[in-house]
């Protein structure tokens, strides 16, 4: 992610909406209070309040599902631009969608920002449009000088995160967003929803964490959720070996990690290399801070073999390839046994020394 070109956008953004309002198009009021209906009288673009169940489908011209619960079509020559909402009940939530949204617009109608986005590797355009959205979103919402007074301007405790949601009219996502811009080393802020499941996850110099991937395995989240059940919630719960969940059981660097009640049965999790502020001593970074492949065992008996993976898994077994026989589990098993003369079970193969050998491996 070129974080230098998103730091440079953003402004160029907002100082794009600043000309709207400045010229009586948009009211800055109410796009911080109620920007779904304040887009709605805007008579360049058309918003759909979609109902929650519905799920949004990725913009044809974005190509790629936005980070929130809605999406963007670009204008075309007989229709204005559509900024789409799944509205989730949540005033502050939708909130932050529509602003997400109204960014896009803003970015496809500034040109000197379509011209950056238009010189970038298309693997990256996507994400670097949809990250500049989602602070865009976050600047409107929370106003930098009570950003500033609140979580200062080093790394934020989980703690700090929960007193800005409380002191603004910002959802969660639009403070995680604001909170992740505050820190100094790579890390990231986790915002997990009831379940588990990410809602957001803004990163800086780790791989970010999926959407709606479930994080419920980290021993963090687990002492989180016994403190809920117990009745409490005003907690900080620190650890300092907390790993991330990615795909197949891959699991992310270690990092030193604070958790906290957010509201609505809603965690935020501040996690970092080092320097944790929550610590009142320096820390040096984590010696291992690299990812971990997942450990599988091949299914297969005529193979057997320990081994690590980083390919996706397969859809059918839930195994990836083994990278001695290179077969999954779908794959057919073709053993071949004979009996020990030893313990006299029936046994494959590769349990005997040679071709030759009358006795397995555990008896010879």
């Amino acid at each position: 992610m070129p974080w230098d070109l998103v730091k440079r956008m953003v402004p160029i953004a907002l100082n794009a909406l600043d000309n709207l309002i400045g010229d009586g198009v948009l009211d800055r009021h109410e796009l911080e209070n109620d920007p779904l209906t304040e887009l709605e009288m805007w008579d360049e673009v058309i918003v759909q309040r979609l109902p929650p169940s519905l799920v949004v489908t990725p913009s044809a011209t974005l190509g790629k599902e936005c980070s929130v619960a809605g999406t963007y079509y670009d204008p075309t020559d007989a229709v204005r631009a559509i900024i789409a909402v799944a509205e989730s009940g949540s005033i502050r939530r939708d909130a932050f969608t529509a602003l997400h949204e109204l960014g896009h617009h803003i970015q496809h109608t500034t040109p000197e920002i379509a011209d950056e986005l238009a010189d970038l590797p298309v693997d990256i355009t996507f994400a670097v449009e949809d990250r500049v959205c989602e602070e865009f979103a976050a600047a409107i919402l929370i106003p930098n000088t009570t950003a500033t007074t609140i979580l200062g301007t080093d790394t934020p405790t989980a703690g700090d995160i929960v007193t800005l949601t409380q002191r603004t009219s910002a959802s969660r996502s639009a403070v995680c967003i604001r909170a992740h811009e505050n820190l100094t080393v790579p890390g990231m802020v986790v915002l997990l929803d009831a379940d588990d499941r990410v809602q957001i996850a803004p990163a800086r110099g780790l791989p970010p964490l999926r959407r709606g991937s479930t994080q419920s395995s980290a021993e963090i989240v687990k002492k989180a959720r016994r403190r809920q059940a117990e009745g409490d919630y005003d907690f900080r719960i620190t650890d300092d070996d907390t790993r991330f969940q990615y795909r197949d059981a891959i699991e992310g660097a270690s990092l030193f990690a604070q958790v906290a009640d957010i509201g609505g049965g809603y965690l935020v999790i501040v996690a970092v290399t080092e320097n944790p502020p929550w610590r009142d001593r320096f820390t040096l970074p984590k010696f291992d801070t690299a990812p971990r492949a997942a450990d599988w065992v091949c299914p297969h008996p005529e193979c057997g073999e320990p081994f690590e993976s980083w390919a996706e898994t397969h859809d059918l077994c839930g195994k990836p390839r083994c990278t001695s026989c290179h077969r999954c589990a779908c794959s057919p098993s073709h053993v071949k046994e004979r009996v020990c003369k030893g313990c006299n079970l029936m046994q494959p193969n590769h349990r005997f020394e040679d071709d030759g050998a009358t006795h397995c491996n555990d008896c010879a």
